[in-house]
């Protein structure tokens, strides 16, 4: 009798195997896909490593509310992080992020923060040194219980797989304005992602004198400063040679970004853009020899 139950025992649990072995397979086949997320005049980016074994938002968006300090208002009549960055990421079956990566402390890039943390699991959050001090870090304090803060710096990053990230700035613990934003660099095999947040041509400079021959023949640049005249320097631009160059700015924004300079610079050599004010969210998934790209307006 025991044997019997023993044998149906062993029957079901290899019927139930079998039924989950698509499912396994589909969740193994995920690649490593990057994201900018369509977030009006401001930044956001997804990265989620093959299988899920990480998820990483760069930056939540946010906007520029003229007269406000910090996340001091609340009662807000729209929010980025909550009703545009939280439902991509959910509809997306995430709930939780290994990081959430602020570039800087701008309001778009970071204001979403908040919400972002309030809405899902975060183990980590990472800021640029000395940005925790500002006004609008302070006041994602409440919202850290748990957290793992880290400050890094030039030379700090982590592996994962044959996926590295890889800190390129800033160089020192003061923070001092865009040119102490965050740059992270990703590599996946022969692929390179390099996101820059408010990065501008002096910092620019810096990062080729330091790192400049780890940055050849970039596969994909987040352009710095969204298309700003102040960033896009033509020697980092030769110096990168990248494949595919993302602005991530709104749509008739009260800037011009990106700067008809800038877009110029980037025609003259021959080199490829999307923008998110034209083709909405854009989705990079990387295969072994090459990558395919699709949008969502």
């Amino acid at each position: 009798m025991k044997k019997r139950i023993l044998i149906a025992f062993l029957i079901a649990l290899n019927l139930l195997v079998l039924a989950h072995q698509p499912i396994r397979v589909a969740l193994g086949n995920l690649p490593l896909s990057v994201t900018f997320i369509d977030v009006g005049q401001g930044d956001s980016a997804l990265v989620e490593l093959p299988y899920r074994r990480g998820i990483y938002l760069i930056d939540t968006g946010g906007l520029l509310r003229f007269g406000m300090e910090g996340f001091e208002e609340r009662n807000r009549p729209f929010e980025i992080g909550r009703q545009v960055v939280a439902p991509y990421l959910q509809g997306n079956g995430i709930s939780r992020l290994d990081a959430l990566i602020l570039s800087h402390p701008d309001a778009d890039h970071a204001e979403g923060a908040d919400e972002i943390l309030q809405l899902f699991l975060v183990d980590e959050i990472h800021m640029s040194p000395g940005s925790q001090k500002t006004e609008l870090a302070i006041g994602l304090d409440q919202e850290l219980n748990g957290v793992t803060i880290r400050l890094p710096g030039r030379g700090s990053g982590w592996r994962d797989g044959i996926t590295s990230f890889s800190y390129l700035s800033p160089t020192d613990g003061e923070y001092e304005g865009n040119n102490d934003s965050l740059v992270l660099l990703m590599e996946h095999g022969i692929h390179k992602v390099l996101f820059t947040g408010d990065l501008e041509i002096d910092g620019e400079n810096e990062i080729i004198k330091n790192d400049g021959d780890l940055l050849e023949n970039t596969t994909i640049l987040k352009v710095g400063h969204h298309g700003s005249k102040t960033s896009s320097g033509e020697n980092f631009l030769v110096k990168l040679k990248p494949e595919l160059s993302i602005f991530s700015t709104g749509e008739d924004n009260r800037y011009g970004h990106p700067a008809e300079e800038v877009k110029e610079r980037f025609e003259n050599l021959s080199l490829a853009t999307l923008n998110t004010a034209e083709a909405g969210t854009i989705e990079i998934v990387f295969k072994k020899d090459g990558y395919t790209v699709s949008t969502v307006k």
